[in-house]
């Protein structure tokens, strides 16, 4: 009987771990993966992600007693759903060499709980610069929101907010870099 209860309690902790660390947000869910926007000429195959800053990784034992501190969102995690969103929109150079380098900044991750739902508000800051004459062709801080309802997932509510957020950030920097008209003869270092 011991060891049954034992084994129970030990099953009860794996799955706890499990259920925790599994709150990390991840790259894949804040890919934006809507239509293909039009962007300047320059931009096309052009683009690389330089430094993602600001970003916090999720600790295994996050949130036990805090709902709001189950989930972060990681500088790894943030810079490939970039990548791979710039990848595909026709952005991302293929060699590593874009002539523009996104570099980004995660200001804040803001999380409010309320009953039954969580709210993710996340300011971003993305800052575009010519590799070629040093100029930034772009600065921008964006603040997108999601919420997550215990309809989507009680035990990945926090993961859900965050990528969604995430995500809604994405979607609203491409919506600003395809308003962009670059021409770089006319591009002054600030």
């Amino acid at each position: 009987m011991k060891t049954a209860a034992r084994n129970a309690g030990h099953g009860f902790a794996l799955c706890l771990c499990a259920l925790l660390a599994g709150c990390a947000a991840t790259a894949e869910k804040m890919i934006y993966h809507g239509e293909r926007k039009t962007y300047d000429a320059h931009l096309q195959d052009n683009m690389d992600v330089g430094a993602v800053v600001g970003g916090q990784e999720t600790s295994a034992l996050a949130g036990l007693g805090d709902p709001e501190s189950v989930s972060e969102i990681s500088n790894e995690a943030f810079a490939g759903a970039l990548k791979q969103t710039l990848a595909s929109q026709g952005l991302l150079a293929d060699d590593g060499r874009g002539r523009y380098v996104l570099s980004v900044q995660l200001i804040n991750v803001d999380k409010s709980v309320g009953a039954l739902r969580m709210n993710t508000v996340t300011s971003v800051q993305y800052v575009l610069k010519d590799t070629q004459s040093q100029a930034v062709v772009m600065k921008e801080t964006i603040v997108a929101e999601h919420e997550a309802t215990i309809s989507d997932s009680f035990f990945t509510i926090a993961q859900m907010a965050n990528e969604g957020s995430a995500k809604n950030n994405i979607e609203q920097f491409l919506v600003v870099l395809s308003a962009l008209d670059i021409k770089p003869a006319d591009i002054v270092v600030e």
